[in-house]
């Protein structure tokens, strides 16, 4: 990361040369590959590294589901960009509405197996980041007849 980057994307002046050298050859492994494990664990040892910004700027750029919390006992905030598929699949995860000031929907923890499905059909195979760090949605395997 260069000086410009580093300013740009709020990394502390005072990292060290070395994490540098590593984010930096994390970063160009991460643009050559796109997506896969070595991925996921190189925005994770960003994120231990403290470039937290840049990390997350790279996730979002990454994965189309953007970000996955608990905002309030017992409920998830999920945001994801827009698909007709993806509005006619939340509608049937019980208790879920749309939060306007947010724009995002609100998920009870009771139907977060409704929500798991849904992901599934909406974005197989995409990175997201959840409460407990990045993980890939699974493909759903075809069914045999």
């Amino acid at each position: 990361m260069g000086p410009d980057c580093r300013q740009l994307y709020g990394v502390d002046p005072d990292v060290d040369e070395a994490t540098r050298e590593e984010a930096n050859k994390i970063i160009h492994m991460i643009a050559l590959q796109q997506k896969g494990k070595e991925v996921l664990e190189g925005v994770s040892r960003l994120f231990e590294l403290g470039v937290t910004k840049v990390a997350q700027r790279v996730l979002q750029r990454l994965t189309k589901v953007v970000y996955i919390k608990v905002v309030k006992e017992g409920w998830l905030s999920v945001r994801t960009p827009w698909t007709h598929n993806l509005v006619e699949n939340m509608h049937t995860v019980d208790g879920r509405w749309w939060d306007k000031m947010s724009k995002c929907n609100m998920v009870p923890m009771r139907s977060k197996h409704q929500l798991w499905e849904v992901l599934k059909v909406c974005f197989p195979g995409e990175l997201a980041l959840g409460p407990k760090g990045i993980f890939k949605i699974p493909e759903e395997q075809q069914k045999l007849l």
